[in-house]
């Protein structure tokens, strides 16, 4: 008992010692120090106060093309990202230039392809659009110079002659001079989306397999609680826990590739173009950013069997729904950037300060793996195909290289900031032994620099609170 009484004394100095050091140490990274970085990640894009104040004009038809030359910038960026608050090129954004005549009664519960478009994929958008037959909010990108009036009045011939653009899809446009800002175009996509859940995904991705209607019949069945065969998955995606991953494929000849008519609409004649070396996963020579998702598996999954209550799957990392076998990933790792479904109100934004290719959507699911404590289980039964199509790559090098050291400082900030907010908030909900604690623990400790103070912060949890 005596011991007992003099070491409580000892572990609560310990731990105040720890938490000093977590939170005001002067261990460098790369270049900036802890309490700098508090500051630094503040993106209230989805907050009461922030939506409030953010300039948004609701069009149900095209503003007048000429005023949108002197049309001044918008303060969603520069207000409301704290990576581009002070900004050089600032930008016009006029969300629903084009709004969608689909079923607003419809909306809340559906599923909302959220895209980024440049001049020269018009057309691929309306092709997404023609096979999805869903909602979709396109963040479209107009070059403030030479004048954006050419490419808006492309843009209106397209809209009003082709039927599937009007009725699905919102065109919300970004105005400016910097080409490649794709994770801010992502982030005006997914805040304009109307619907619960969002799907992040680019324009030359073909949508193979009707995922959409599957997933909404199982939602529908849920809210009767007529079905929980899916162990609450559907649950967990639309309260942001869970993200549904739809694997990516493409064709191994680029020529092929391009003949989307040609592409496979089910898995067994997907599975056996793969077998034919005909598909492969997508970006197979990078295997860091589709690799969790785990493709062996995924091809030896049988076709879909609707589960009973006596078949039903135990496993915990592997799941059926009526919609799809599903399967969690299990080797995530920072590079990982499959295309996903998730809910809209996820706190995790992409961060915006990725310009050029490289990094930029890997960061977005970092931030959701690492700040929004999100687990990925991958659709079994579902499948996208890449558009083939030529790349710039001497820019993509380029900027890749760029790119990767503003990734290397993007993790070690956020991890900073996480381990903070563990430090502050110990073993309350959401702190240091939940899911989302788990998931900084293990990412940030792979961190040169940041390991040490992973240890710290489990040291400190030990004292504290006994594990």
């Amino acid at each position: 008992m005596a011991v007992s009484k003099c070491w409580r004394p000892l572990q609560l100095v310990l731990s105040l010692y720890l938490s000093v050091t977590i939170l005001w140490g002067k261990e460098p990274i790369s270049g900036i120090f802890l309490p700098t970085v508090r500051s630094l990640f503040v993106h209230p894009l989805v907050s009461a106060a922030s939506t409030a104040s953010i300039n948004t004009v609701t069009l149900s038809h095209p503003v007048n093309e000429s005023a949108l030359v002197d049309w001044p910038p918008s303060t969603l960026v520069q207000s409301h990202s704290s990576s581009f608050s002070t900004r050089s090129i600032p930008s016009k954004i006029a969300p629903f230039y084009y709004k969608a005549a689909y079923d607003s009664s419809l909306l809340p519960q559906d599923i909302t392809i959220t895209t980024l478009v440049t001049q020269n994929r018009f057309n691929v958008l309306a092709n997404l659009a023609e096979r999805y037959q869903g909602p979709i909010s396109a963040a479209i990108h107009i070059p403030s110079s030479p004048s954006p009036i050419p490419l808006l009045t492309e843009l209106h011939k397209l809209y009003t002659s082709n039927p599937y653009m009007r009725t699905y899809v919102d065109v919300h446009l970004v105005i400016d001079s910097q080409e490649r800002q794709f994770n801010m175009w992502r982030n005006v996509a997914r805040h304009y989306a109307r619907t619960e859940l969002v799907m992040m995904l680019d324009v030359d991705f073909v949508v193979c397999t009707d995922f959409r209607t599957k997933l909404l019949a199982q939602a529908s069945k849920s809210n009767k609680g007529k079905i929980k065969a899916d162990g609450g998955i559907m649950e967990r995606v639309r309260s942001g826990q869970v993200a549904l991953v739809v694997p990516a494929f493409e064709y191994v000849d680029q020529d092929e590739g391009k003949n989307v008519s040609a592409f496979p609409r089910d898995k067994p004649t997907l599975v056996d173009l793969v077998k034919k070396d005909k598909i492969t996963m997508f970006h197979q020579s990078w295997l860091p950013g589709h690799g969790s998702t785990n493709y062996k598996k995924y091809l030896s999954l049988p076709p879909l069997q609707p589960p009973t209550s006596k078949s039903a799957k135990k496993n915990s990392n592997t799941t059926m729904t009526s919609a799809s076998t599903l399967y969690k990933v299990t080797t995530y790792q920072h590079s990982y950037e499959p295309y996903i479904i998730f809910s809209k109100s996820l706190g995790s934004w992409c961060d915006e300060r990725f310009v050029g290719y490289g990094g930029n959507k890997a960061a977005c699911l970092y931030g959701m793996y690492v700040e929004g404590g999100v687990e990925f289980w991958v659709m079994g039964d579902d499948f996208l195909i890449h558009r083939a199509h030529g790349y710039e790559e001497k820019v993509r090098t380029k900027e890749r290289k760029i790119n990767q050291k503003v990734y290397m400082n993007y993790r070690s900030e956020l991890c900073l900031r996480r381990l903070e907010h563990l430090v502050q908030i110990g073993d309350a909900e959401g702190g240091i032994r939940s899911r989302r604690g788990k998931n900084v623990l293990k990412e940030c400790s792979k961190i040169k620099g940041i390991a040490g103070n992973v240890l710290k912060v489990r040291l400190m949890s030990v004292l504290s609170y006994g594990g």
